[in-house]
C-alpha cells in the first residue's frame, strides 16, 4: 500500500450522510479563521448537476470537472462558503473512484499551498489532512464507512445539534508553520 501525503495546509470534513452539517460547519470555520488568514474551501460531490452560470469550469473531463465559484448569494455549499470568507472556494465533481485523479489535476494546477477546508471524507484515503472533522449523526445510514481511518490520521467526531458542534471549535488552530491542527 503507498504511503499517503501529509498536507497540514488541509482541514477536512466529512459525515454521516447528507444533511449532518458539512457544509454549516465548513461555513463556521470559515468565518473564525478568514479574518486572520486566505484560506480556500473546496466542496467536491461525487453527484453531477449541470454547472450554473455562477461557475467558471476550469477543467472537464468525462469523469470530473474542476470549477471556481464566483457568486457569494447562492444557496449551493460552494456559494455558501464564499459567503463565509473563502479567499477562493472550488467545486470539484468527480465520478465513484475518479477522485485520484480529479485530486491530482487540482493539486498540480490550482492549489497553492493555502490553508484549506475541503468537504470530503474520501480525500482522506488519499491524503494525510493536518485536521480531520467528521459529523456524526443518531440517524446514521447503514453501511456509511468512515473515510481515512488510516493510522495516520486521527478523526475529531463531532455532534451538530442543530445550532452548536459539540465538542466546540474552540479546540481548533491554524497556524502559518504547522497548518490545522485539533488541540
Amino acid at each position: 500500500m503507498k504511503k499517503l501525503q501529509p498536507y497540514p495546509s488541509f482541514l477536512l470534513i466529512s459525515g454521516d450522510g447528507r444533511n449532518a452539517g458539512k457544509t454549516t460547519l465548513a461555513c463556521r470555520i470559515l468565518q473564525q479563521f478568514s479574518q486572520q488568514h486566505d484560506i480556500v474551501a473546496i466542496k467536491i460531490s461525487s453527484h453531477f448537476h449541470e454547472p450554473t452560470t455562477d461557475l467558471t469550469l476550469l477543467y472537464k473531463s468525462g469523469d470530473f470537472s474542476i470549477s471556481l465559484e464566483n457568486n457569494r448569494n447562492t444557496n449551493k455549499d460552494s456559494s455558501r462558503m464564499l459567503r463565509s470568507g473563502a479567499h477562493k472556494s472550488f467545486y470539484i465533481q468527480a465520478k465513484k473512484g475518479m477522485l485520484k485523479p480529479a485530486f491530482e489535476k487540482y493539486n498540480r494546477e490550482f492549489h497553492t499551498n493555502e490553508a484549506t477546508v475541503c468537504e470530503s471524507g474520501a480525500l482522506a484515503e488519499l491524503l494525510i489532512p493536518g485536521a480531520h472533522l467528521h459529523i456524526s449523526s443518531d440517524k446514521k445510514k447503514e453501511g456509511i464507512s468512515l473515510y481515512g481511518t488510516n493510522a495516520e490520521s486521527e478523526i475529531v467526531m463531532l455532534r451538530f445539534d442543530g445550532i452548536d458542534f459539540i465538542p466546540s471549535l474552540k479546540n481548533l488552530r491554524l497556524s502559518s508553520g504547522k497548518g490545522w491542527q485539533w488541540k
